[in-house]
C-alpha cells in the first residue's frame, strides 16, 4: 500500500440476477418493515449488553460532560467520539452542541443523570467493551454496521459500509435463494498524505454455496483492533 491508507468507508454495489419472482423474494428477505435493508433480518446478531447505541440523548450527555470537565484534552475526546459514532450499528455522527442546544436538553433531563450516563459511555469506550457489539456484527455480517446511505433500485442495492464489505450477508442470501446469482462489487478509496485518491475494485459472485472471486485489487486486510486503538485516544 506504500504511503496510501485504506479508507474507512467501502462502496458496495450488489446486483441480484435470475427469475424476477425469485429476485424480488430475495430482496424482500433483506427488508425491514420500513422497506430498508436490514442485515439482521437475514443474519440475526445477539445484542451485547455493553454495546450502548449512541443517539441524540447520549450526544447531548457527552456535550454536557465535555462542558463540565475542563482538564481533559477536548479535541482527543471529540475525535474519539466521532469515531465511535461510525462503529455503531446505525452509524451516528457525534455533534458539538451550542450552549443554547445543551440547555434544551438540560431542561428536559436531570444534569446529574446525563453526567452519569456520559461517564458510563466513556468508561465503555476506554475499556473497549463498547466495541463488542461491533465485533459481533462484523463476525456475523462481514462488516460491523448496518448499510449506510442505501439505495434500492429493483435488483440493485447500493450502500456504504465501514472498513469491510457485507459479504457474509449476501453469501447467506445466495444459500437461501439457490436460484439467483449475486454479483457483489466493493470499492475501497485510499488516500495518501497528498490527498491523492486511488480506488481498489473487487468483485465476487455467489450462486448457491459457490463463491467466485472475479476481481481483487485490495491486497491488505483491515485490522479492526488496530483501527480502534489508533482512533480511540482517550
Amino acid at each position: 500500500m506504500s504511503d496510501y491508507v485504506k479508507g474507512r468507508i467501502v462502496n458496495n454495489i450488489v446486483e441480484l440476477t435470475g427469475n424476477k419472482e425469485d429476485v424480488d423474494e430475495a430482496v424482500m428477505a433483506l427488508l425491514n418493515d420500513e422497506g430498508y435493508v436490514d442485515f439482521s433480518k437475514l443474519v440475526p446478531v445477539d445484542k451485547d449488553e455493553d454495546d450502548i447505541q449512541m443517539d441524540d440523548y447520549y450526544n447531548a450527555a457527552l456535550n454536557v460532560w465535555l462542558e463540565k470537565d475542563k482538564e481533559i484534552d477536548r479535541q482527543d475526546y471529540i475525535s474519539s467520539m466521532e469515531f465511535v459514532g461510525l462503529t455503531r450499528e446505525r452509524v451516528y455522527t457525534f455533534t458539538e452542541l451550542t450552549d443554547t442546544q445543551i440547555n434544551v436538553f438540560k431542561t428536559k433531563y436531570k444534569v446529574g443523570k446525563m453526567l452519569n450516563d456520559a461517564n458510563k459511555f466513556i468508561d465503555c469506550v476506554k475499556k473497549k467493551s463498547i466495541f463488542n457489539g461491533f465485533f459481533a456484527r462484523e463476525g456475523a455480517w462481514g462488516t460491523g454496521t448496518q448499510p449506510i446511505k442505501q439505495v434500492i433500485k429493483g435488483n440493485r442495492i447500493e450502500f456504504l459500509t465501514l472498513n469491510t464489505p457485507a459479504l457474509k450477508v449476501f453469501k447467506a442470501l445466495a444459500m437461501k435463494f439457490s436460484n439467483i446469482k449475486i454479483y457483489y462489487t466493493y470499492v475501497y478509496e485510499n488516500e495518501n498524505a497528498s490527498k491523492n485518491l486511488r480506488k481498489e475494485y473487487n468483485q465476487v459472485t455467489y450462486k448457491n454455496m459457490e463463491e467466485k472471486v472475479i476481481k481483487q485489487e485490495s491486497k491488505d486486510e483491515i485490522n479492526t483492533f488496530k483501527l480502534i486503538k489508533d482512533n480511540v485516544t482517550m
